[in-house]
């Protein structure tokens, strides 16, 4: 394929297409080279049989067999559907739907008895509470605009656990004039918010830039535009700061496309074309040859999750790892020299896979049966608690993503599924 003249070129990355997960990596460069990505291969999996990892972290996190677990896993997409059918019917009547993390029945917050019977007839297991779904969104659009306004200091992120019925609201250690103003705004709204402490450092998940490190990012789902039907890929947004003129390659130099859009603060996702022939685009995400997992992932179609749902990502970085959902719809605040561009970025979804410098863009989904996969967002940004980056049990700290549905639609494509 020939570059675009007047475009300068940087190499990156070995190529094989159809696999939706790409490694976005090249060397630090002045303004205007190309920056490199990669498509990884997926890897056969091992002769062995292996334990899925997903099914392991049920399991254990529920304290049941591996065999309940794996049904409860096939079970959760049909679950979260629900989920969020019977929110939408209760409207101001309920408090949100959630997973059970011991049981995995799911659970609906309700204000009165009408909305119990409701909840209980459609198949949840109603929760009174005492505030909608409705209120709690007004505090964190309340908390939005103050921090737009007046910034949020260390408060990093917050939104809403309908696991507890309240806004909740991160704070990183330390504290300042904006600090002490923010938690103010916040407390000013009683039992209705939680502020929680957090040990450990905000950052994206791009990878440090410092003169002559590698930089870059993974690249999530492929994805045809709406109107000409061309390929493209769909990455996170503040992994394409650059300037247009910056051509992805492969790793071995052969040429993807640019930029197409970015949507970045904000929103946190954007596309890059695929002009490349020779590359041909599937509906697959690879999990590294992850023992007891397929290896491509198959993608059916889009989802949403709730509070308690297990999910996956893949990253370059950390590889394919599996974590349970928290909040949806957060609010993460710019951190200076963190997030390029600065800015709040909004309806983020937090949990708890371990992300890693250099995972920004990879695939999250949610698994089904066997190869299948829904496709959730992209790797956005993490709270670290160990320095050196690495992933331990039990100390993932925070992770977000930005949720695929949003991502599509202001880019004008469609998913590629299979």
């Amino acid at each position: 394929m020939a570059v675009v003249p007047g475009r300068t070129r940087r190499p990156v990355g070995r190529a094989l297409l159809g696999v939706a997960v790409l490694a976005l990596v090249g060397v630090a460069a002045p303004t205007g080279a190309a920056q490199a990505i990669d498509v990884l291969e997926p890897v056969s999996p091992p002769a062995t049989v292996a334990a899925d990892p997903l099914v392991e972290l049920v399991a254990r996190t529920a304290g049941i067999s591996t065999e309940e677990a794996a049904v409860r896993v096939e079970r959760q997409p049909a679950l979260v559907e629900l989920g969020h059918e019977i929110d939408g019917v209760l409207g101001a009547r309920g408090g949100g739907s959630w997973l059970d993390q011991r049981t995995g029945a799911l659970h609906t917050g309700v204000l009165d008895e009408a909305a119990a019977a409701t909840a209980r007839a459609m198949g949840a297991v109603p929760v009174p509470v005492t505030r909608s779904t409705e209120q709690l969104t007004a505090i964190k659009l309340a908390l939005d605009e103050y921090a737009r306004d007046n910034g949020s200091g260390r408060a990093v992120s917050w939104g809403i656990d309908p696991v507890s019925n309240v806004v909740d609201v991160t704070v990183a250690e330390g504290t300042d004039e904006a600090t002490t103003g923010f938690l103010a705004a916040a407390r000013a709204h009683g039992s209705a918010v939680r502020v929680t402490p957090m040990r450990g450092e905000v950052r994206n998940t791009e990878l440090d830039l410092r003169g002559g490190d590698p930089v870059g990012c993974t690249a999530g789902f492929n994805v045809r535009d709406l109107v000409t039907q061309a390929p493209a890929v769909l990455v996170a947004g503040h992994c394409l700061l650059g300037p247009d003129t910056m051509l992805y390659t492969t790793r071995f130099g052969a040429p993807v496309g640019y930029k197409r859009l970015k949507f970045f603060p904000t929103s946190d996702h954007g596309t890059i074309s695929n002009l490349n022939p020779g590359i041909r685009p599937r509906g697959h995400v690879t999990t590294y040859g992850t023992p007891g997992v397929p290896d491509p992932l198959v993608v059916r179609d889009v989802a949403a999750v709730l509070p308690n749902t297990f999910i996956c990502k893949a990253g370059l970085r950390a590889g394919f790892r599996c974590g349970v959902v928290s909040h949806l719809n957060e609010t993460v605040a710019p951190v200076p020299g963190v997030i390029p561009g600065g800015g709040f970025v909004y309806g983020q979804v937090r949990h708890n896979a371990c992300v890693r410098p250099g995972d920004s863009g990879g695939s999250v989904v949610l698994r089904g049966a066997g190869a299948v996969a829904f496709a959730l967002g992209v790797n956005t940004a993490g709270f670290f608690r160990t320095p050196d980056d690495q992933c331990y049990f039990g100390d993932y700290g925070v992770s977000w993503y930005q949720p695929i549905v949003p991502a599509l639609e202001q880019n004008g494509v469609s998913l590629m599924t299979e």
